[in-house]
């Protein structure tokens, strides 16, 4: 019941738009003479007046006079409003020409499906007998109307003309320019997401539903003649092709193409027939053309109507409003096809366009809201997803933090416990050896205990070093053997200058260098015989690339070749190879020279 209520009320808006406001001021023409040029007899003519097929193919234009008696002269502007006419005309108002809808000659201007609207000037109409003189020129093959016009005041029919203009030609105009908008849209949006290829039949159908609206407002066609009056109607057989297809997808997929190709011949045949029909059979050709489409019509609402039965579709109650809209206006226009005249006053198929933007427009926002509501759920859902991701991570991460501190508290306790029981304990057992046997003097136990003593101090200044840092490290380490070298008699020369820092040079590595000087030192007083002693840091770029190296030079009489060698210098060469590094040793009668490298970033070449 509510879709023939809205139809019933959406048609009675269109005929109440075509109403002439203030009526009792206009005067509506209705009756005069009219003749065919050349001819000199003038035959009487009641509005509205269709001209049929034979009489057509004999003339293809007439002058219509009609008369008009004023009770006083207008004090105001007046104007002739022409509600509908084809195919095109020009106005005289007492044998003053007041214009005309475009060109008179071939290609004539068409104003079929358009309100002509002419401003008389002042004081060309007068009290008593006034004389309105129309020529009207049409197409032959397109029938050729006039209906009863309108003169009054411009303030009372500027209006009327307003309202009926934007709903013929400005609303044609507006529908036309968003379907193609909502063609492209579709063609935007779904263009990954058509496996089928239903939504780019249905937006060809909105694109050449263009096409057929541009045959309704375009007064000066592009192209003249019969291939205009063409175009239309075969674009009107297209999109009902491309719906047919379209649904066809939709509901069967690929398992329709003979019926299709079918329906192509069905709608192709009568349009080229149309095309070249004699000039007298043009309009009957139309028509029929017209009927094939339009009866098409009916199985693509049995086919929409079997889409939303399956639920192939959202949002069906759009569609069969839809659907209903678009069948009653066609029926409209088929039967008026067939009266002779529009029945509501003007053609309505044209107006179906609206019918499938509303569908289609529709769908495609519902389509993306709900697209939109599906997101901003998943959205919502994986925030809280990452979330509890985040504090699963935050957790793990302060278990991983807690993990390594304690495994890096206890690698240090190992290695701190290693390098006492591998220094101080070795020194300390030695110690209590000698003092055990009664062979160890007291400056032998004195000089053992200070080397373990040396050993601690040294095990906790490489606790803590600055980070690379290594002239902090060995500044540290001059404080413990400074006064031993003086009380040996050994002058030390300290050229210690600062160096980039190491990469990854910790508390280990710390401990390495300072056992490779010191080691360096201890042998400097026991073996050496040295007066003087230099320790020396710098950069050379060597096999390592960028090097940092300690060197320790004195100045006694060299290391003896005859000599076995020690575990000293095997320990040193031991700790250079665990930094990564190299130890360089020079030795002559003019004295030893040891050099300690290390590369100052981690991953640098090894030592040859």
């Amino acid at each position: 019941m509510r879709l023939p209520l809205l139809s019933a009320i959406l048609l009675g808006l269109c005929v109440s738009a075509c109403a002439p406001a203030d009526t009792d001021r206009v005067e509506t023409v209705k009756t005069g003479t009219f003749r065919y040029p050349g001819d000199e007899a003038a035959r009487p003519v009641e509005l509205p007046e269709y001209w049929w097929p034979e009489r057509r193919m004999r003339h293809h234009e007439a002058t219509y006079t009609f008369p008009l008696h004023l009770d006083r002269t207008p004090n105001e502007l007046w104007s002739v409003f022409l509600p509908r006419l084809s195919m095109n005309a020009a106005v005289w108002v007492n044998g003053h020409f007041v214009g005309d809808g475009g060109r008179l000659e071939p290609p004539l201007s068409r104003n079929a499906n358009r309100p002509l609207y002419f401003p008389i000037p002042t004081g060309m109409l007068h009290a008593g007998d006034n004389v309105i003189r129309l020529r009207l020129v049409i197409e032959p093959t397109f029938p050729g109307l006039l209906d009863p016009f309108l003169v009054g005041p411009a303030a009372a029919l500027r209006p009327t003309f307003e309202n009926r203009y934007r709903f013929q030609v400005v609303a044609l105009q507006g529908v036309a320019m968003t379907s193609v908008a909502v063609a492209l849209l579709i063609f935007a949006v779904f263009a990954r997401r058509d496996e089928q290829g239903a939504n780019a039949w249905f937006a060809t159908a909105l694109v050449l539903w263009a096409v057929v609206l541009a045959a309704g407002f375009v007064r000066d066609p592009p192209i003249g003649g019969r291939a205009w009056e063409f175009l239309g109607p075969a674009a009107q057989a297209g999109l009902v092709y491309c719906l047919i297809r379209a649904f066809h997808l939709r509901i069967f997929g690929h398992r329709l193409a003979a019926r299709e190709r079918i329906a192509l011949v069905v709608f192709g045949v009568p349009g080229i027939v149309t095309v070249l029909a004699p000039t007298q059979y043009a309009f009957t050709a139309w028509i029929s053309w017209q009927v094939i489409t339009g009866s098409a019509v009916v199985y693509v609402m049995i086919l929409i109507f079997h889409t939303m039965k399956r639920g192939l579709i959202t949002h069906p109650k759009t569609l069969a409003v839809a659907a209903f809209l678009g069948t009653i206006f066609v029926v409209h226009d088929l039967a008026s096809v067939f009266y002779g005249r529009p029945i509501s006053g003007f053609w309505l198929s044209a107006y179906a366009a609206s019918v499938a933007l509303l569908f289609s427009g529709w769908t495609i926002l519902a389509s993306l809201a709900d697209s939109l509501t599906e997101a901003e759920t998943l959205n919502r859902e994986l925030e809280g997803r990452v979330r509890q991701k985040h504090r699963e991570l935050e957790s793990n991460y302060r278990k991983l933090r807690t993990l390594e501190r304690e495994r890096a508290i206890a690698a240090e306790r190992e290695r701190i416990m290693q390098d006492v029981h591998d220094g101080i304990g070795g020194q300390l057992v030695s110690t209590l050896a000698l003092v055990e046997s009664g062979r160890g003097e007291p400056d032998a136990v004195a000089d053992s205990l200070h080397e373990a003593l040396d050993d601690l101090r040294l095990i906790i200044d490489s606790l803590d070093p600055d980070e690379g840092d290594l002239a902090a490290v060995l500044g540290t380490m001059r404080l413990r053997v400074q006064p031993r070298l003086e009380r040996g008699g050994i002058a030390i020369d300290w050229q210690v200058r600062d160096v980039p820092p190491i990469e990854g040079f910790g508390p280990e590595q710390a401990l390495q260098v300072l056992r490779v000087v010191q080691e360096s030192i201890a042998n400097v007083l026991k073996h050496a015989g040295a007066t003087r002693v230099r320790i020396r840091t710098g950069t050379v770029q060597g096999s390592l690339g960028d090097e940092a190296y300690v060197e320790v030079c004195d100045d006694g009489s060299g290391m003896s070749e005859q000599a076995p060698p020690g575990r000293g210098l095997a320990n040193m060469r031991r700790r250079a190879e665990n930094l990564g590094g190299a130890l360089d040793i020079e030795s002559t009668a003019a004295g030893t020279r040891i050099r300690l490298r290390m590369p100052l970033r981690v991953g640098a070449a090894t030592a040859p």
